[in-house]
């Protein structure tokens, strides 16, 4: 008895190592694909919000229907955001140099 309660608590936590390493690898896949559509958005000429919207609905397709509930519309946006915000920063400091 003890020796099938093992099995399936190994089933368990076996299953739940492979979701996780599969939320974290489409996670990553997110994270390099956000400057890109990030550029994306820029060269449509729309407006700030309406491009973060772009942006963020592009990157979402990226994640399996099995994670969506974790990684969020909202989550992505976070991505995206931060990933904007150092972009920025760049920049200024780019055009603090040539100044």
């Amino acid at each position: 008895m003890a020796e099938i309660i093992i099995n399936i608590i190994l089933a368990v936590l076996s299953v739940a190592m492979t979701y996780i390493a599969f939320y974290f690898d489409t996670k990553r896949k997110v994270q390099e694909q956000v400057n890109s559509k990030i550029d994306m958005a820029e060269g449509t000429g729309e407006a700030g919000a309406d491009k973060m919207e772009l942006v963020v609905n592009s990157l979402y397709k990226i994640v399996p229907a099995i994670l969506k509930p974790f990684l969020t519309k909202a989550v992505i946006q976070k991505i995206a955001q931060k990933a904007f915000d150092e972009i920025e920063q760049y920049a200024e400091k780019q055009a603090k140099k040539s100044v």
